[in-house]
């Protein structure tokens, strides 16, 4: 008896050790399989038959499952079409691959939903017919293609920079790097308007001060919300309730173009401006009509967009700069092409990313996209052994 109390003391030592180490084991196995040291995690699902990663496309009048040879596709046949993916923490980018046949399709474009609250999404070319069979020139710099009437080796940036008769697709159209020659006799411009709502107020600066004023007239129900952009910084914001006048100043401004911000509802009205700067021109809300204040000095401060309306043929353009990189063609004529996507800027709810698939052209000319499959890849930074010890403490 005497002895049998310490083995069993033993045995229940040895039980608890091995439930510890086949538990730390299983934690670090899930812990590995969800957060591998890589730094990336994959999964693919077809349209029609998804998974916990990867839901389906819907609605289904709009992407029709079909089978053919013991097979699932989507036959999509109207637009927008969606689907959903995980989105899981711990990540920094997910990268979105479909794989598909096209007829008939001038444009895709695959896009994430950016706000919950509104219906917006971050909808990125994957696949452009139309440019890439138009017969201009083609080189990819970088993210960057360029697209040429007539061929020459300049990169893309020197594209964006010097070209007078440039386009883009999928890129900022602000051109940040404009340089204009300065103005011998520039003038304070003082100005009543009558715009309502949103608006984007684009001024070039010559150097020294920045100054401009703007008065708002039936802000006192909702907050009417302004900031100054520089080369895609802001550098300034207001927030403005009631009628008045709301200010920007800027010491030591360097030159070149900068961009006011207003944000405000319908019952906003933008009654005036004045401004240190005679470079002056305001776009409205959907971003089509430029115009210059009576007083003002008109200038283009952005690059028209390629839409898949676009005629190229008779389009006053010599360059096309896109962020896009051509789908890849394997040995069957499926095409794979794929979106990436920082997480950070993008909402997901309830651990799941909403997608949109956009061919605008197909209520126009018709036709169709076969999807087969999807694929999602989620990347991070590779965790170093130390990280993923010091995380596998931390989950213990």
């Amino acid at each position: 008896m005497s002895n049998a109390v310490p083995q069993l003391l033993f045995v229940r030592r040895v039980l608890r050790l091995a439930w510890f180490v086949l538990g730390a084991l299983l934690l670090g196995w899930i812990i590995w399989r969800n957060v591998p040291p890589s730094g990336v995690v994959r999964a693919t699902a077809r349209t029609a038959e998804p998974n916990g990663f990867i839901e389906g496309f819907t609605p289904l009048d709009r992407a029709r499952p079909v089978q053919e040879r013991g097979a699932w596709y989507s036959d999509v046949v109207n637009e927008p079409v969606y689907f959903h993916v995980a989105a899981p923490r711990l990540y920094d980018r997910v990268r979105v691959r479909l794989r598909y046949k096209l007829d008939g399709q001038p444009y895709v474009g695959l896009g994430a939903r950016t706000d919950l609250a509104t219906w917006s999404f971050d909808v990125k070319p994957i696949d452009v017919p139309m440019l890439d069979e138009a017969g201009w020139t083609a080189r990819q710099d970088g993210e960057l293609r360029v697209y040429e009437r007539k061929a020459t080796s300049r990169p893309a940036a020197e594209v964006l920079e010097t070209g007078s008769r440039v386009a883009v697709l999928g890129l900022d159209p602000v051109r940040w790097s404009l340089k204009l020659p300065p103005l011998s006799n520039e003038k304070a411009i003082d100005v009543s308007l009558e715009e309502k709502g949103s608006r984007t107020i684009y001024t070039y600066v010559q150097g020294g001060a920045f100054e401009m004023s703007l008065g708002l007239r039936g802000a006192g129900a909702s907050e009417a919300r302004v900031a100054l952009v520089r080369d895609g910084k802001t550098l300034l914001t207001r927030t403005h309730r009631g009628d008045g006048a709301v200010a920007l100043s800027l010491s030591g401004a360097e030159p070149g173009l900068y961009r006011v911000d207003l944000a405000a509802s319908d019952d906003v009205t933008l009654v005036g401006m004045t401004s240190r700067q005679s470079r002056v021109v305001l776009l409205d809300t959907a971003g089509e009509h430029l115009h210059a204040p009576k007083g003002a000095v008109r200038f283009d401060p952005e690059f028209p967009v390629v839409t898949w309306e676009t005629n190229l043929a008779k389009a006053p353009y010599d360059a096309i700069v896109a962020r896009y990189r051509p789908p890849e063609l394997d040995a069957d004529g499926w095409r794979v092409a794929e979106a990436s996507f920082d997480l950070s800027s993008v909402a997901a709810s309830q651990g799941r990313l909403q997608m949109i698939l956009s061919l605008p052209a197909i209520k126009s000319v018709g036709g169709s996209m076969r999807v087969d499959r999807v694929d999602v890849e989620y990347v991070r930074p590779p965790i170093e052994p130390k990280r993923w010890l010091d995380l596998l403490k931390l989950e213990l």
